[in-house]
């Protein structure tokens, strides 16, 4: 985790138990102790949020809108978590892949993709399909943490600090990003164009949201 975060890659909240207390005490408590344990590896607080399983109702909602945390979901599910339907390993790389060629068939501005590195598969056969074989790269794509999708680098921690490569291409969309914008797409789900944007370190606004905790 210490060397994704010092690489580039953004370290989101996820709860420490994986799972939401209807008790708001019980949710700041599970979100403390993760939070606690990210700063003690990286050296930095996280501010955005991934619910587990993507459930986070009212209530939830406003507990993270009080904690100053940023709330994100994702667009597009690989389900490379769901091996029971498919059987084998090799079937459910096979299911993810094809659909993620029918969802990158639709040439959106932008993809928020879940997917999670406690699955050998996913980290030794998905994603680098996605960054080598989808061909996605070619159509202008270009691979970002979930906080430079939104236009909000410096937001990801509270620290304010970003590490790896800065941006060094701009267009006049992100260029006229606003504090309202980024609250407006953190709430909605909705992700920045991402064809020929910023320049980075792994740039495309594809953001994953890989799983690294929990």
């Amino acid at each position: 985790m210490k060397k994704a975060h010092d690489n580039g890659l953004q370290i989101a909240s996820h709860t420490y138990e994986h799972k939401i207390s209807n008790n708001t005490n019980e949710f700041k408590e599970a979100l403390d102790t993760m939070d606690d344990f990210i700063e003690k590896v990286t050296g930095d607080r996280p501010r955005y949020f991934r619910a587990p399983k993507g459930h986070c109702d009212e209530k939830c909602q406003a507990a993270l809108d009080e904690w100053d945390y940023r709330l994100i979901q994702w667009d597009s599910d690989t389900k490379d978590w769901d091996l029971e339907t498919s059987g084998t390993t090799e079937q459910r790389v096979e299911d993810s892949i094809e659909f993620l060629k029918k969802v990158f068939a639709e040439e959106k501005d932008s993809y928020l993709i879940l997917m999670h590195d406690s699955q050998n598969y996913t980290v030794g056969d998905i994603a680098p399909w996605i960054i080598e074989k989808s061909g996605m790269k070619e159509k202008g794509y270009k691979f970002v943490t979930v906080a430079e999708c939104l236009g909000d680098k410096k937001g990801m921690y509270r620290s304010g600090k970003t590490y790896g490569e800065e941006p060094v291409v701009e267009t006049s969309r992100s260029a006229n990003i606003t504090v309202e914008n980024i609250q407006q797409n953190l709430e909605s789900g909705a992700m920045l164009s991402s064809k020929p944007i910023v320049t980075t370190l792994l740039t495309l606004c594809f953001g994953f949201i890989a799983s690294l905790l929990l």
